[in-house]
């Protein structure tokens, strides 16, 4: 079996458990998400208005409408990355592409916080569209120019154990779901002195797999809302764990963890 037929069967299979959890669904399912956009708030956020049995995120992201800018994704053209125009709830809509409502008027955005629709999802962070690629492109897109934390916002019973995924597809950093919420892990390298409160203050890419990440986008939101980094460190000397602030010995391996206040405390202790 080729990997678009087994993309198929995977759809097949996600959409029916998909439709199933929403037919069972009692009352709103976005408290959990609208807790993490809590800690988010004044960050530019994108959403997506729900079709056909998709997990509705509409009461979260009205939420964050009253701190900072929303929007809603907008298809240009096949084969091209999707565009954000800016979102106020109650104003007037119109059908885009695929009958999803759209603003009526545009003004165009950049989120640094994407929801993001899906099919399917791993415990990895995978995730399964559609097949139009639009979040894909839309997801490296966005990374290539600076930070973007992707959420997938999905049932519990559209996760898959295993799915066929090809190196274009962009992973999830986390998952939300009706009731929790669930990390990926994202190894990153940078050098050890970016402790240095003073280097944090600045801006200064990170040279990452793949991409460059920009900390100093998350300060507006204070440093629990960078993307959950910080997990483990390998620096040069007898008896250290970890780098402290100013020193500039070695490099740091960090991957995606929920701890990164708690260690932020403890190296700065």
């Amino acid at each position: 079996m080729n990997l678009e037929t087994q993309k198929t069967e995977a759809r097949r299979a996600a959409f029916a458990r998909r439709k199933q959890a929403h037919s069972a669904q009692s009352g709103a399912s976005a408290g959990v998400l609208s807790d993490v956009l809590a800690s988010y708030r004044g960050a530019p956020v994108a959403g997506f208005i729900p079709i056909g049995t998709e997990i509705d995120p509409s009461p979260a992201f009205a939420e964050a409408s009253a701190h900072g800018p929303v929007g809603l994704p907008v298809i240009e053209a096949a084969g091209a990355p999707l565009r954000f125009a800016l979102y106020v709830p109650g104003m007037p809509m119109v059908e885009g592409a695929f009958k999803a409502l759209i603003p009526a008027e545009i003004t165009w955005m950049v989120p640094e916080i994407v929801i993001v629709p899906l099919v399917a999802w791993d415990a990895q962070g995978g995730r399964l569209g559609y097949g139009g690629g639009f979040y894909d492109r839309t997801l490296e897109g966005l990374r290539a120019r600076g930070p973007v934390l992707a959420i997938g916002f999905a049932f519990n019973a559209q996760q898959a154990e295993a799915l066929p995924l090809e190196p274009t597809d962009q992973p999830l950093d986390m998952i939300v779901t009706e009731d929790r919420i669930v990390q990926f892990p994202r190894v990153i390298l940078c050098p050890a002195w970016f402790l240095d409160v003073s280097f944090l203050c600045n801006p200064h890419p990170w040279r990452t797999i793949g991409q460059n990440v920009d900390l100093r986008c998350w300060r507006s939101a204070g440093l629990r809302a960078a993307p959950n980094f910080i997990c483990s460190y390998k620096t040069e000397g007898p008896g250290k764990s970890w780098p402290k602030p100013g020193g500039r010995s070695g490099w740091t391996a960090i991957c995606g963890t929920a701890r990164f206040n708690a260690l932020w405390e403890e190296i700065l202790s």
